[in-house]
């Protein structure tokens, strides 16, 4: 299958992105609020153009929507920040922040790309947005929104099914077009802090 060129929407320093590279996907335009984010973002992504920048911004959005059309991007991962809904944050559901991905919404509008990835807290399935008119969870906006182009697939995941020794809950949200499909990854045996990373302290 031909690789993917991407996008990376609220990028910060970059380290989900490290091995997409394996997946068949090449980051080639980022986009980060914090400075000192965006830095380390170019430090370990050299070949990726760092638009630094408020994404809410109408220059930083044209910018991202631009260079983004130069390189041919088909691929966007967004994963807007979620202190807003985190239990370790504030946790207001007035929190600016909260409404980020509507902007991520107009960049995938634009570029049309044939997949997109929207990652976030599990909670976050729980958020009503104000949508048509009305209150919806970003499962049925999404759905509404793209579900006449896309296939849409919406679920938590838990890591520690899937090779880390952690419980992290994530949302994620999958969106293919024809040419791609998602297929549900398979769970694996649960590992232990010592037997992912106990080699290090017995050498």
């Amino acid at each position: 299958m031909s690789r993917l060129t991407g996008l990376s929407l609220f990028s910060s320093a970059g380290i989900a992105e490290l091995n997409l590279s394996k997946c068949g996907i090449n980051i080639k335009v980022a986009n980060e609020l914090i400075p000192i984010r965006a830095k380390t973002h170019e430090y370990w992504h050299k070949n990726c153009k760092m638009i630094f920048g408020d994404i809410t911004k109408s220059d930083i959005k044209k910018q991202i929507i631009d260079s983004s059309k130069k390189a041919k991007v088909d691929f966007i991962l967004a994963t807007p920040p979620c202190q807003g809904v985190s239990l370790i944050g504030k946790n207001k559901t007035n929190d600016e922040r909260n409404f980020l991905i509507f902007h991520a919404f107009e960049i995938i509008d634009e570029l049309n790309p044939k997949v997109v990835i929207i990652e976030n807290v599990d909670r976050f399935l729980n958020m009503k947005f104000p949508y048509d008119n009305g209150l919806y969870n970003i499962e049925y906006i999404v759905k509404k929104r793209y579900g006449d182009r896309y296939s849409i697939n919406v679920n938590v995941y838990n890591a520690m099914y899937y090779g880390v020794p952690q419980s992290r809950k994530r949302t994620i949200i999958v969106m293919t077009n024809n040419d791609y499909y998602f297929e549900e990854p398979v769970k694996q045996k649960l590992i232990t802090v010592e037997e992912a990373i106990g080699s290090i302290w017995t050498r």
